[in-house]
C-alpha cells in the first residue's frame, strides 16, 4: 500500500452497475415522496450521479454582481470583491444588495480602468 490508502472496508461497499465495488457515502439526504418517486426507477450509480449534480456548487448570477456607469447605463459585470474594492475607493456606490448592483460613481483615481 502506498501513502495513506486504506482499502474501502467491507460495509462501506456496494455492487455498482459494472460489477466494480465502490464507495458507500457514510452519510444520506431525505427527499420528499414526489422527488424519490423520479429517483426510485434509477440505478443507485445514475441516483447518486443525479444527487451529486443537483448539490453540487456551481455559480450564478448572485456570484457576479451588476454595474452601472454614472449614467444609470448597464456595464459588464463583475465580482463581489471587485465590487468591494470599487465601493470602499469611493469609485462605485450599492443600488442594491439583491440583486448585487454598483454604481460607478467615477470619483476614484483608476475606477474606469
Amino acid at each position: 500500500m502506498r501513502g495513506n490508502h486504506r482499502p474501502i472496508p467491507a460495509e462501506h461497499r456496494r455492487e455498482t452497475v459494472d460489477g466494480n465495488p465502490a464507495f458507500m457515502p457514510r452519510h444520506s439526504i431525505t427527499v420528499p415522496a414526489v422527488v424519490w418517486s423520479v429517483l426510485a426507477p434509477l440505478s443507485p450509480v445514475e441516483r447518486d450521479r443525479m444527487l451529486a449534480a443537483a448539490l453540487a456548487p456551481r455559480r450564478s448570477v448572485h456570484d457576479r454582481v451588476l454595474v452601472r456607469d454614472p449614467g444609470d447605463r448597464p456595464l459588464a459585470p463583475c465580482t463581489a470583491a471587485r465590487a468591494r474594492q470599487l465601493v470602499k475607493r469611493a469609485g462605485a456606490e450599492w443600488v442594491s444588495y439583491l440583486p448585487p448592483v454598483i454604481r460607478l460613481t467615477g470619483t476614484a483615481n483608476g475606477a474606469s480602468r
